[in-house]
């Protein structure tokens, strides 16, 4: 699947051998994209809202509204399960969907409006959310709840430039401008740090 320029978003099919297949209705910037379950269904946010289209026949499912058309997603990330969907704007909220009924499940605020916020999906049952270029605690969900889990600090003053996650979920790194930090998400702690080379 690929959007460029703005331009609708064709889904390519390679089995089959048949030309790109262009989603029908999808206008204006793309900001990203994400397959949902075995991938008959494709999500593709943007300026406010995700929108969940069927990929065999092109047709737009269903419209998630994240907030207002002024709030851009800043990230949406699919859950293991293949099924649900966390949409991260930059008013700071995090909403946890179920992405087929289009259902709000959760909504969570973890600090105020930023441009700069990353989200990464550990397990079906925990996420994160962090700000990066930032000196914040990233901050561990519960994803069936809506509580906290745990707050992962680094030393004070140390800002975050990017937060990843393992394939697995077990592993999340952050990297600042001195170190690589790499937490074990199964303990819930700080396994090492990783100096960077000057």
């Amino acid at each position: 699947a690929w959007s460029w320029g703005g331009q609708p978003v064709s889904l390519l099919q390679p089995r089959s051998g048949r030309p790109p297949h262009t989603l029908k209705g999808q206008v204006g910037l793309t900001d990203g994209l994400a397959f949902l379950h075995d991938g008959t269904a494709l999500v593709i946010f943007s300026a406010g809202n995700a929108t969940v289209w069927h990929t065999e026949s092109g047709q737009m499912l269903r419209v998630l509204w994240h907030s207002s058309l002024d709030e851009r997603i800043r990230a949406a990330r699919v859950f293991p399960d293949g099924r649900r969907l966390a949409t991260l704007g930059v008013d700071g909220m995090t909403n946890i969907w179920n992405a087929f009924s289009g259902d709000l499940l959760l909504r969570l605020r973890s600090r105020g409006a930023s441009a700069h916020l990353s989200l990464q999906i550990l397990r079906d049952d925990a996420l994160a959310t962090g700000v990066t270029w930032a000196a914040d605690p990233i901050v561990m969900w519960n994803a069936n709840d809506g509580s906290v889990r745990r707050h992962l600090v680094h030393r004070p003053g140390l800002v975050i430039q990017r937060m990843e996650k393992s394939p697995c979920g077990t592993k999340l790194v952050t990297a600042t401008e001195e170190s690589l930090f790499l937490w074990c998400m199964v303990a819930e702690r700080l396994e090492r740090e990783l100096p960077l080379a000057r």
